[in-house]
């Protein structure tokens, strides 16, 4: 019997009905137990820059989904079919809109069963999560930037409150030494060295707040990386170890098939050269010093590289001393002599390179005969 007031109440709520659901702040999707779009809200409509007749009557995994995630998805949607009293499930995927716009929603997605507990409909709802995901992931970078920026000062700051301790216990047992042997003049050979102690110091000083500083601008400095010959360098670095260790009896003999070696680099290369050819000095305990450096190009794991041999016949590097060489506070003897400091900025300022440092024995297996620091530096495409 047609009642034209039942289908008036009838009207009246499934008007009730839409204006609600077009009225939520969600994405909603109906579908069938298939996965076929039923009905589509406004927000869906407005997200999807579309009209609903565009969507209603597609597969909404299709439609919707990007083939990336449409495999997971689907095993959702599986484990739904296999397990009745599973009703609902949460996942987070990219959307495209028509006009290829990308937005991120998290979906939560329901079941509706007949009293068989088959799938009748699936209604699935969204939430427009894109603006707070760009905030989470920027502020995870800005967190990621601070906390780098915060081990970096924690690093500088222990690099030199552990040299300048190191540098200001010395002068003062030298000035202490002085006092007493001021007024004694059989020990004015002694007050000389003692004042050749503490100027040694103090240039020890200059030179470490000119590491830190180098250390601190390292990853500024990435923007002057620019073509450079590293034979010219290592040239440069040669004459000034040989002027600064006139007294000493030095031999440095460079071995190389190439007359110029292109890389990408900046001026911190002769502060690299200079490290370890001072080291090589420092700590050797030979009458002459013999520094043998080569230079050659290899091909690794289809790269091109220019490999540094540079190899002295000091007292060497034990092997379970052969990576803490390059570690920040290291210290080469008892006597607290520190070479980790210039070795710790130079890693960093070869890792900066895209390159790579280690040591080893000269003779392998000895490494009492001397050490051969390793460098290798991409050559230019």
């Amino acid at each position: 019997m047609n009642n034209p007031q039942f289908k008036d109440e009838s009207y009246n709520e499934k008007q009730k009905i839409d204006s609600i659901f077009n009225s939520l702040d969600l994405i909603i999707f109906l579908l069938d137990s298939k996965g076929i779009i039923l009905r589509v809200n406004r927000k869906a409509c407005e997200l999807f820059e579309c009209i609903k007749e565009e969507l209603i009557g597609q597969n909404w995994l299709k439609k919707v989904i990007p083939s990336n995630y449409k495999e997971r998805l689907l095993k959702r949607f599986k484990a739904f079919s296999k397990n009745s009293n599973k009703s609902e499930s949460r996942i987070r995927t990219p959307i495209i809109s028509k006009n290829e716009n990308e937005r991120i929603i998290k979906w939560h997605i329901t079941t509706l069963r007949k009293k068989s507990r088959e799938i009748s409909e699936i209604i699935i709802s969204g939430r427009n999560v894109t603006k707070q995901n760009r905030i989470k992931s920027k502020l995870k970078r800005s967190e990621e930037k601070y906390r780098i920026a915060y081990d970096r000062a924690s690093f500088y700051k222990d690099l030199f409150a552990h040299d300048i301790n190191n540098i200001l216990n010395n002068i003062k047992s030298a000035t202490d030494l002085l006092s007493i042997f001021q007024n004694n003049p059989k020990k004015q050979k002694k007050n000389k060295e003692l004042i050749e102690l503490i100027e040694n110091q103090v240039s020890r000083a200059e030179r470490l707040i000119s590491n830190v500083q180098k250390l601190s601008k390292l990853d500024k400095t990435q923007n002057s990386i620019k073509e450079i010959d590293a034979i010219e360098v290592l040239k440069a670095s040669i004459d000034y170890i040989k002027m600064a260790f006139q007294d000493s009896k030095l031999r440095i003999s460079v071995e190389t098939p190439l007359n110029s070696v292109q890389i990408y680099a900046n001026n911190l290369l002769q502060d690299v050269f200079e490290n370890i050819l001072i080291n090589a000095i420092k700590y050797n305990d030979k009458t002459e010093i013999n520094i043998q450096i080569k230079i050659k190009e290899i091909i690794e794991e289809n790269h091109k590289y220019f490999k540094f041999e540079i190899i002295d016949n000091g007292i060497g590097i034990p092997d379970n001393m052969k990576e803490k060489v390059f570690h920040m506070g290291f210290l080469k003897d008892k006597g607290g002599k520190g070479m980790g400091f210039g070795l710790a900025l130079v890693k960093r300022v070869i890792k900066s390179y895209k390159g790579r440092i280690w040591v080893e024995d000269k003779i392998q297996g000895e490494y009492t005969q001397g050490s051969n620091f390793i460098i290798l530096i991409p050559a230019l495409k």
